[in-house]
């Protein structure tokens, strides 16, 4: 029976269903979207890239479907698309990526606008597409990673890669190749001819025959040439190339790499020089070479001078080493080739042989030289270098001038000794002898007599020991005994008298005679230190306290003298180490009136803060800079600091006086003192009249002629000059009128008793007294209670400073002070 149904129903099937049936067969992402954003279909191809179900996408926006929902972005990004193909209507052309399970997928996104008809205006909704492009991208990335990777190694190995059309005769290279042919920048073109015009005349010809032997074979093309580079510069490279042929066996490309081998050919070169060079030395240098074969036969012998070998060179050859030298030296060298021949390592040793009643040194290598397993001895004469080293050996550990042992040996005697010691269970003294005033004689009768004196010294020290014991001369004038042996402490007593009664004897030095005295510092083992350094230490200790205590006598050591060593050694160090990291501060004590109670000017006071320590006293400090000459580099930081922060209060408007900063007596020995100030005072910009300058009394009395020419410098700078410390110290009535200062500081020592001393009170009445009739201001320190205010205002005491009136305070708080009403001053009452 023959139906009468024909088309595309015939089957039974609609157009909506064959549509919906190719809709869900299309092997990539398709949705369409109504006009508001809304998934109105989307195929199963779509649902399974996804990993979704229907109901997951029908009816929802799309940027909040499954794929996009935790993605707020996507909603901006597909809201642009749909508006971008309505503007254009034209499909919008994207590629997207997005992960699922954290590994990356890639798609190609179409997404098109659709209209009721060609010509209407109705939007109707989009359809998106999308196909997964991810095993492409991936493989194009792997690529793209690969060309990296070779392109790092390529540029990494300074070669360059190219690539020549044999058609067109035009070449791709990469930028490593033109930086090889000395261009700083890629050229547009490159051909084969200009390469050739790169490559020197006298290269061409084997480059080129290479080259069309290469075309002509389809093989492949190595070369070595020199170039002539763009810059000028002659260098070598080296460069092959392989064929790439087309589908009828045409070579039609030639790619290949090139490199610099400058560098290698320079090394060849260099190494055929060093080899000629090495055979001549062979023949030139003054040592014997013996050639040797594994087992140790001698296949060879040169000596630059025959007398060395005191055989002839015929009696080595066909002998073992072990049969022409001495059993011992023989077993020696036996050893060493066994000891070669197990680790491939050089052999170095020296042997001693007596040749013609002389014993001479010897310095041999051995070594293997060539992989056929001989060997090459090399024997030099070092007798002439180990008498020297002997002779070096003695000066490094002895002293060139008296030729006692230096502290390099006398190290090693306490060690040797103080093991002698343990075994027999006995004491050792060290004593650190140091001569009394020795500078004085060397400054005054020159360093010919110093010299005599300490070699009559170290004569008289020798005199004075058992031959058991030892003399060492350490430094300028301080010698060192060590002792051994010691039963008792007690009978050093006897020893150290008579080192003491010898130095009582009047020295005869050339034309001069002096007399010299000593002072010793004992430590023993093992009560005070266990090693060399320690023991040296504390003799060195107790040295320092007998001249503290007179010079010309003895100490032994006590542990509180390690404290005071050790104290010392710290602000040595510690001292510079606070000026490095800016540990220093100032403070401020004001100055004031005493017939109005007015405000002055303030005294500078420095403040150190140890980061450890915590607050140290200048009192602790100070001496110990002044010891070392930091206090210079202290002086001046305090100087430069006060001018500072008092141009800063005067641009202020804050009413100070003036800022009296002290001075201490190295500053003013330098002989600087005057260039320092004006320095400060022109970077800080501080006028002079707001300065005060401080000085010590005592410091200014040691040498008064320089100190008088230095102060009437700063004077004329507008300075005020004040003497500190004024009573503590001898000062001459004369130099004093000749001082060009304005005023006199009593010292706080005379104020702090008062009223109960009566001779303070007189001494303070003197001063100022004194003071008034010289026409000076008299200024007086230490001030802390209401009656030595009266007492000093009844004298005649012009200005005061003191706990009455404010202690040192820091900059904050003194700011503070100065903005307060003057009634909050402490008054004094008449």
């Amino acid at each position: 029976m023959i139906s009468k149904k024909t088309g595309p129903q015939a089957d039974g099937a609609s157009p909506e269903q064959l549509f919906k049936m190719a809709f869900n067969q299309q092997h990539q992402f398709l949705a369409l979207i109504s006009p508001e954003g809304r998934v109105l279909e989307i195929n199963q191809m779509a649902l399974n890239m996804q990993g979704a179900e229907r109901e997951d996408y029908i009816g929802q926006l799309l940027w909040d479907a499954p794929a996009w929902k935790q993605l707020p972005e996507w909603k901006a990004i597909w809201q642009q698309r749909f508006q971008q193909a309505v503007s254009q209507r034209t499909a919008v052309i994207t590629e997207d990526i997005y992960h699922i399970a954290g590994v990356p997928h890639y798609a190609d996104a179409v997404t098109t606008a659709l209209y009721a008809s060609d010509d209407s205006r109705l939007l109707v909704g989009y359809i998106v597409q999308a196909s997964d492009i991810t095993e492409r991208r991936l493989a194009e990335n792997r690529d793209l990673a690969i060309q990296e990777r070779l392109n790092f190694v390529l540029e990494q190995s300074r070669t360059g890669s190219w690539d020549l059309n044999l058609v067109d005769n035009t070449a791709y290279r990469s930028p490593q190749h033109d930086q090889i042919f000395g261009y700083n920048t890629p050229l547009p073109q490159w051909t084969y001819d200009m390469f050739i015009e790169h490559v020197i005349p006298e290269d061409r010809p084997d480059v080129e025959q290479k080259f069309q032997q290469a075309v002509e074979t389809k093989g492949d093309w190595d070369f070595e040439c020199r170039i002539k580079r763009h810059d000028g510069e002659i260098r070598w490279i080296w460069g092959s190339g392989s064929h790439q042929l087309d589908h009828s066996g045409r070579a039609v490309n030639m790619a290949g790499i090139v490199q610099d081998i400058t560098k290698r050919k320079q090394f060849e070169t260099d190494n055929q020089h060093y080899a000629a060079e090495l055979n001549s030395l062979f023949q030139a240098l003054p040592d014997i070479y013996f050639q040797i074969s594994s087992d140790g036969t001698i296949l060879n012998v040169h000596a630059h001078n025959q007398h060395e070998l005191y055989r002839e060179p015929s009696y080595f050859l066909g002998k073992t080493m072990q049969e022409v030298l001495p059993p011992k030296i023989g077993q020696l060298f036996e050893d060493k080739l066994a000891e070669l021949e197990r680790t491939h390592v050089m052999q170095v040793f020296t042997y001693a042989l007596t040749i013609k009643g002389e014993l001479r040194y010897y310095d041999a290598r051995l070594n293997q030289m060539s992989i056929d397993h001989k060997l090459v001895c090399v024997v030099r004469d070092i007798t002439d270098i180990t008498r020297t080293e002997k002779e070096l050996y003695h000066l490094a550990h002895h002293d060139a001038l008296t030729g006692l042992p230096n502290r390099l040996l006398l190290n090693e005697y306490i060690d040797h000794a103080i093991k002698r010691a343990k075994r027999q269970n006995s004491l050792i003294a060290v004593i650190f002898f140091d001569l009394d005033n020795f500078k004085i004689i060397n400054d005054s009768y020159g360093h010919i007599v110093g010299d005599l004196l300490l070699k009559e010294t170290a004569s008289r020290l020798l005199g004075c020991v058992r031959e058991q014991d030892s003399v060492s001369r350490i430094s300028g004038d301080e010698f060192i005994l060590l002792l051994e042996d010691i039963n008792y402490p007690d009978n050093l007593t006897q020893l150290i008298e008579k080192l003491l009664k010898t130095f009582q004897q009047e020295f005869v030095l050339a034309d001069h005679t002096a007399s010299v005295t000593a002072s010793i510092g004992i430590s023993l083992y093992p009560h005070d230190g266990q090693d060399s350094t320690e023991l040296l230490r504390n003799a060195d200790a107790a040295m320092y306290r007998a001249k503290n205590n007179g010079r010309n006598t003895y100490q032994f050591y006590e542990e509180d003298m390690t404290n005071s060593a050790l104290e010392h050694i710290f602000f040595k160090t510690s001292l510079q180490q606070a000026i490095d990291k800016d540990e220093f501060h100032l403070n401020y004590q004001p100055q004031i009136r005493l017939h109005d109670n007015a405000l002055i000017g303030m005294e500078v006071l420095i403040r150190w803060n140890h980061p450890s320590e915590g607050n140290i006293p200048p009192g602790k400090f100070i001496p110990f800079a002044e010891e070392s000459n930091l206090i210079i580099q202290i002086g001046e930081w305090v100087l430069r600091t006060a001018c500072f922060q008092a141009k800063k209060w005067l641009d202020s408007g804050i009413e100070f006086g003036r800022i009296a900063v002290n001075v201490a007596g190295p500053q003013i020995k330098r002989g600087n003192l005057v260039d320092t100030i004006k320095t400060v005072l022109a970077e800080t910009g501080l006028p002079a009249r707001y300065l005060e300058i401080e000085v010590t009394e005592s410091y200014v009395m040691q040498d008064a002629d320089r100190a008088v020419e230095q102060l009437n410098e700063i004077k004329a700078l507008g300075i005020t000059l004040a003497i500190d410390d004024f009573g503590t110290g001898y000062s001459s009535l004369s130099y004093l009128k000749k001082l060009p200062i304005h005023k006199l500081k009593i010292d706080g020592s005379f104020i702090r008793d008062i009223p109960v001393d009566t001779d303070d009170m007189a001494i303070s009445k003197a001063v100022i007294a004194l003071g008034a009739s010289l026409g000076l201001t008299v200024i007086a320190e230490g001030v802390e209670t209401a009656e030595q205010a009266r007492f000093l205002s009844h004298a005649g005491c012009d200005e005061v400073q003191g706990y009455l009136y404010s202690r040192p305070i820091d900059t904050g708080a003194i700011e503070q002070y100065l903005t307060e009403p003057k009634n909050s001053l402490h008054p004094v009452h008449p």
